[in-house]
């Protein structure tokens, strides 16, 4: 039985405005676990656009993140790329 409710989530700067812009990832461990885009487990980073692009809420600028690897490591640090 699959996850339900529980997300974990990384954090980034719109590469515009600098507002913090929350992505959610289904993969991860499930624990409402909170990263930011310069240590990411690799299960979450390769989940997180799933629902790209991102709209800041203060400028509506839109973004995705970058920098994902295919390969297995422990983290990753991610680049945001403005749309």
């Amino acid at each position: 039985m699959g996850k339900t409710g529980c997300y974990d989530t990384v954090v980034f700067e719109c590469p515009k405005c600098g507002e913090d812009i929350v992505a959610q990832s289904e993969s991860g461990s499930g624990t409402s676990a909170k990263y930011y885009i310069d240590a990411v487990p690799i299960d979450v980073a390769q989940d997180i656009n799933r629902h790209a692009p991102f709209q800041c809420k203060k400028c509506l600028n839109s973004c995705m993140l970058g920098g994902i690897p295919s390969q297995t490591t422990v983290k990753v640090s991610l680049v945001v790329l403005e749309l």
